[in-house]
C-alpha cells in the first residue's frame, strides 16, 4: 500500500526528472519506488529520503538509500526498518561527484 507519493521535479536544463516516487509498505517492509521515471544522467547519482522539501538537502537531515540504480524505468530501494517515515517529506537524487541536485520530489 502506498503511504506517500510525489512527482520528480525540474532543477534546470541538465538536472531534472519526471515520473512518480512512492513510499510503499508491504507488511513490515517499506520501499521507495521510482516508477516509470526518466532522470537526466548523473555520473554519481544517489537516492535519499529527506526531512526537507522543495529540493533542499543536507546529509544530516536525510537517510541514504543507495546509488542510483537506473535513470529510466522503475526501481525499488528498501527503506531501513528503523526509519520513522513521518519525519521524511522529500526524495532527493544527488550527484556526489559534482555536489549537485539532480532531481527531487515532495512526498504527500
Amino acid at each position: 500500500m502506498a503511504v506517500a507519493r510525489g512527482e520528480l521535479g525540474y532543477v534546470d536544463a541538465i538536472h531534472n526528472g519526471t515520473g512518480a516516487v512512492l513510499l510503499v509498505r508491504t507488511g513490515d517492509v517499506t520501499v521507495l519506488r521510482f516508477e516509470n521515471v526518466a532522470i537526466t544522467h548523473a555520473p554519481d547519482g544517489h537516492a535519499y529520503l529527506s526531512r526537507e522539501t522543495g529540493g533542499k538537502w543536507s546529509e544530516s537531515a536525510s537517510v541514504y538509500l543507495g546509488p542510483l540504480k537506473a535513470t529510466n524505468g522503475s526501481v525499488n530501494y528498501t527503506v531501513p526498518a528503523d526509519v520513522e517515515l513521518s519525519l521524511y517529506t522529500g526524495v532527493i537524487v544527488w550527484c556526489r561527484q559534482f555536489s549537485v541536485l539532480v532531481t527531487w520530489a515532495d512526498l504527500r
